[in-house]
């Protein structure tokens, strides 16, 4: 938890997103800093019920006429929400923190916003 009573979630597939980068550009220092963050905090693994919900994601962002990546892709953005979604209980505010707010409050029941809006 930090200072202000939040759990602070690493969701696996935000992991994979900015460690691919990191491995791209060749700081593997910063790699080994992500292992260390990660061991502090939540890791949250992809599952299955969290694939299937992103499935649901993908097809909705895209009958919804908004897509989030090209129809090709992956997105990890459907990823991301939908492992979100899945966190929590009854009561609970749960809230992405992220540098693109616009995509990923385009899936249902998704709180995202702008990173430095949240740690000020």
């Amino acid at each position: 938890m930090d200072a202000a009573g939040a759990l602070i979630v690493v969701p696996e597939s935000a992991d994979y997103e900015v460690r691919r980068e990191l491995l791209r550009i060749g700081i593997r220092s910063a790699v080994g800093r992500l292992d260390q963050v990660e061991s502090v905090l939540v890791y949250d693994p992809l599952t299955t019920p969290a694939m299937r919900r992103a499935a649901e994601f993908w097809a909705f962002v895209r009958r919804s006429g908004v897509p989030t990546a090209d129809p090709k892709a992956l997105d990890a953005d459907c990823i991301l929400a939908a492992q979100t979604s899945l966190l929590g209980g009854p009561g609970d505010a749960v809230t992405i923190a992220t540098t693109n707010a616009v995509h990923l409050n385009r899936f249902p029941g998704i709180d995202a916003r702008q990173w430095d809006l949240i740690t000020g």
